[in-house]
């Protein structure tokens, strides 16, 4: 069996950690040799164990300077596929080369890139430069897949398509751990707290919520760069006690299962996981109509869409609509199960250096 290397610079609560994550569990399962490599020990997933898979670090704080500490350890542990995403996938290969090491890079990409035409030469190396030279570039959605060909030039038969997993056994089991910070009745957003999340649009929409549904609470689960503007349309608002902001949650399931409605308002998502792992817990979900959710929730079929990322009285529509007709959990978790689940996913990820 081949020997894994899974890299990531954290191991925090975003979405691309979740995911490589979930891949590393499942392959070490299958009794693969997996390491999962981070900078340093830090991160939301840290106490968490998961049987078969190893933990290392690189001893270092910040990704620009680990270079001779990542070629060390290919040079010591010489992996034979590393998988890595997105903007790290330049440093893992630059230090495979100079590790003289032969191992395939299976690298992914999670999100778009916005605007690209006008970002700068830096920005736009990784795709345009360094995807050509990895063994495979796995894409999470066919929109991802036709960017990474027809914007950055990346070979047809380089990138495939793969959606993300989900452990629906994993995700059941955590989900049934016991939680006691939570109201009786709430709605919830999970994901870390950056711009492209509109968490105002979330906020201001809960607002017109809460005085129609005065029992209802706001949970928030993350953290992140926005979460000081955040509390502070909060207090803006009168809704300190209408709102919870919990933080970061390595184990953010209980809370989920327990969710009236999973709420996502974002301006733009790839793939967000968020989705699948609620569609798990059999969740009804409004979401912002972003390539993502529309993909995942097909169009409305399996969750509730806006028709806007910026009209807070159509979310709240919406909201409303999904709290008196909430989706039959049975069907949206059977979907979940049957196109997402982490065996095929495992298979799928496996026939790329299988052949």
């Amino acid at each position: 069996m081949e020997k894994i290397v899974v890299f990531t610079p954290t191991l925090n609560i975003g979405g691309i950690e979740r995911i490589l994550l979930t891949y590393a569990r499942g392959l070490a399962e299958k009794r693969y040799e997996v390491t999962y490599l981070t900078l340093s020990d830090q991160g939301d997933f840290e106490s968490q164990s998961y049987g078969y898979l190893v933990f290392e670090n690189l001893g270092v704080t910040r990704l620009r300077k680990a270079l001779f500490a990542l070629v060390g350890f290919f040079k010591k542990n010489k992996p034979d596929i590393i998988l890595c995403a997105n903007e790290a996938t330049m440093m893992v290969y630059i230090a495979k080369v100079l590790s003289g090491i032969s191992s395939k890079i299976i690298t992914s990409q999670h999100n778009y890139y916005e605007n690209y035409l006008k970002m700068t030469f830096i920005k736009t190396f990784v795709p345009r430069y360094i995807y050509p030279r990895c063994f495979k570039v796995v894409a999470v959605s066919e929109g991802i897949r036709s960017m990474l060909i027809n914007d950055f030039n990346n070979r047809p038969d380089n990138v495939v398509t793969i959606s993300n997993p989900v452990d629906m056994n994993y995700i059941q089991e955590q989900a049934l751990l016991p939680i006691t910070d939570v109201p009786d009745d709430y709605i919830l957003f999970v994901g870390r707290l950056d711009k492209v999340k509109n968490i105002s649009l979330l906020i201001d929409t809960f607002k017109l919520f809460n005085q129609s549904f005065a029992t209802v609470k706001l949970l928030i689960v993350g953290g992140g760069p926005e979460l000081d503007s955040m509390k502070r349309r909060i207090v803006e608002l009168g809704l300190e006690s209408e709102v919870k902001i919990l933080g970061v949650k390595s184990n953010p399931f209980p809370y989920i299962k327990q969710a009236r409605i999973i709420v996502l308002s974002s301006f733009s998502e790839a793939f967000p996981t968020v989705l699948l792992e609620s569609l798990v817990l059999g969740k009804t979900i409004v979401s912002t109509p972003t390539s993502g959710g529309i993909d995942i929730l097909k169009n409305g079929k399996y969750g509730y869409l806006s028709n806007s990322v910026r009209e807070s009285g159509d979310f709240y529509d919406k909201l409303v609509e999904a709290y008196n007709k909430p989706f039959d959990s049975k069907i949206v978790s059977g979907y979940a199960l049957s196109n997402y689940n982490l065996n095929r996913k495992i298979e799928e990820l496996e026939c790329l250096w299988k052949g």
